[in-house]
């Protein structure tokens, strides 16, 4: 006889927990008892300026002053509401995220929108043609490559750390993307812009202020405090840049 343990995950309805198409038809989300969260109590605190702060959860929702439950997703929501009343048309915009919360950020352009949109999340690497019609396209990170968009007007780029290398295909990708879209609106969400070193910011400042943020060596010395260091290897003693 074998000691076996059956664990039993419960995850919210927007949380997608593969990649497979396989898979993901065999999946059922929870339908009669979602999983939830919800405020307890609210006390007073002080009179003083607004101030956030994070709440221990996946999704980072924060709360500021008086209880007001609020997140980044829902403020670019409304920016694009506004453009939407400012020119009578939606942005025609390509959200970029992590592959984890495409579906979130549907059921939230859903909720909050003013208008109906027509939005499509993207799935695999291959097989992807522009459609002008679309007026939002919801896209990861990891299947960026080989994917062509033009005559954008919004690029929103969530959990904007996932280009924190600049080296990285991802980065490198985002980059050509928003080269081909010079005229589009550019924002970066992220809770975590630094997570290890000052030469980690430099992609996303590039993209959102190329004027100022042009040349990484330049960033590196004034920023990131560069300097010149030797090793000793076989073929001698080499230098390097250290920009840590």
């Amino acid at each position: 006889i074998k000691i076996c343990h059956i664990l039993r995950i419960k995850l919210p309805a927007e949380f997608t927990p593969f990649r497979s198409r396989r898979k993901l038809q065999r999946y059922s989300p929870p339908v009669k008892y979602p999983v939830s969260r919800r405020i307890e109590k609210i006390e007073f605190e002080r009179v003083d300026e607004a101030v956030c702060i994070q709440v221990d959860s996946p999704d980072c929702l924060y709360l500021t002053e008086y209880a007001i439950v609020t997140h980044n997703t829902v403020q670019v929501i409304g920016y694009l509401n506004y453009e939407s009343k400012q020119t009578g048309k939606t942005p025609q915009s390509l959200i970029i995220c992590p592959s984890s919360v495409k579906y979130n950020w549907l059921k939230e352009l859903n909720k909050w929108s003013i208008n109906p949109l027509n939005i499509e999340v993207l799935e695999g690497r291959n097989g992807f043609e522009q459609n002008f019609d679309v007026d939002i396209y919801i896209c990861n990170y990891d299947i960026l490559q080989g994917k062509e968009f033009k005559n954008l007007d919004c690029i929103v780029l969530d959990e904007a750390h996932y280009i924190k290398n600049q080296y990285a295909i991802r980065t490198r990708e985002v980059q050509r993307i928003c080269k081909s879209n010079l005229k589009a609106k550019i924002i970066a969400l992220t809770g975590t812009p630094m997570l290890n070193r000052p030469a980690e910011l430099f992609p996303v400042l590039n993209l959102l202020l190329p004027q100022k943020f042009d040349n990484f060596f330049r960033f590196a010395h004034k920023y990131c405090a560069a300097h010149k260091k030797q090793i000793q290897t076989r073929d001698g003693i080499k230098e390097f840049w250290d920009f840590n």
